[in-house]
């Protein structure tokens, strides 16, 4: 993510993406709102993040939940219907979470596709070889 102008991001990540979060939330001007996502399965793995003490309007949300393919798109949903503006939305989540909640965001919010950055980091019954490889053949296709 590049883009550090926006009034609105709406960042979504899990543990395996938790040092990108850290590290956005400390660049992303403090005027802004964010709303962070984080979805883990234990309440155990939630950890201090190192938040800008200026960025009042930032706020990080940590989902407890072992099904995120419901509860994540719900909430996603709730804070984009609330919305004013267009929001930047960042995800660093499982390949089938950011294939839904795209297609969330872009059909029922509009959310332009130059205003979203996306990455899998992962993906559910595959190895890390397997989903480059399965990546490189849908960049092709």
């Amino acid at each position: 993510m590049t883009d550090f102008e926006q009034a609105q991001y709406l960042m979504l990540a899990d543990l395996t993406s938790i040092n990108a979060i850290n590290g956005y939330l400390q660049v992303l001007p403090s005027s802004a709102h964010v709303d962070v996502l984080i979805h883990i399965e234990d309440k155990d793995d939630i950890i201090e993040l190192e938040q800008n003490k200026a960025a009042i309007n930032h706020s990080v949300h940590w989902l407890v939940t072992n099904k995120p393919e419901t509860e994540l798109l719900d909430q996603v949903a709730q804070l984009c219907g609330g919305y004013n503006t267009q929001p930047l939305v960042f995800m660093a989540l499982e390949a089938n979470l950011v294939k839904e909640i795209k297609r969330l965001v872009t059909s029922r919010f509009s959310v332009a596709r130059e205003h979203i950055v996306a990455s899998a980091y992962w993906k559910r019954g595959i190895d890390a070889d397997g989903l480059k490889v399965e990546k490189q053949q849908q960049s092709r296709a």
